[in-house]
């Protein structure tokens, strides 16, 4: 991580709260991808949603099957839910990468894992996006509508063709 860029963090309280709970969970328990709506089933909430571009089913996934990923724009596409703002919380995900030769600049998009985004800071702010870079390493963006805070991690964290799971 990049020491400068982190404002503050609370380390009291941490697993205290009762509103401790799974908000959405996509297995990702289906055969192949249309685009069409709904495609992509939550099994907690109903917040489902689709792929875009042309995203397909890998049935030899870390877990059965997974989304795969060209590189040239293709996604899930989860509509906003109210549901998504918790003031705390986490993400977590099992992701692949076969190839680090990619474009690692994230100002031209790199190589997204995640993201809760969109332009600017409307609707609020608290976006939070992550990014695989060419060198193995992540670099994390959350913002509010004020403050952006980044953190980064050390190269080589990820290898080519190997499962890794990641929790933010």
């Amino acid at each position: 991580y990049v020491p400068q860029s982190i404002s503050a963090i609370a380390v009291n309280e941490f697993c205290e709260s009762d509103s401790v709970g799974l908000v959405a969970r996509w297995p990702m328990d289906v055969c192949s991808l249309d685009g069409s709506s709904g495609e992509i089933e939550d099994i907690v909430a109903g917040i489902n949603g689709q792929s875009v571009s042309g995203a397909e089913i890998d049935t030899d996934g870390q877990y059965c099957q997974a989304g795969e990923f060209a590189g040239s724009g293709q996604h899930l596409n989860i509509p906003h839910n109210n549901k998504f703002e918790v003031a705390d919380g986490s993400i977590s995900f099992w992701f692949k990468a076969d190839d680090l030769s990619h474009q690692a600049s994230v100002a031209h998009g790199g190589m997204g894992l995640f993201s809760k985004d969109s332009t600017g800071t409307d609707n609020g702010g608290d976006h939070l996006t992550i990014w695989l870079e060419n060198n193995g390493g992540l670099f994390v963006r959350h913002q509010d509508t004020s403050n952006s805070y980044t953190v980064t991690t050390a190269s080589s964290l990820v290898t080519e063709n190997q499962w890794h799971h990641l929790v933010y």
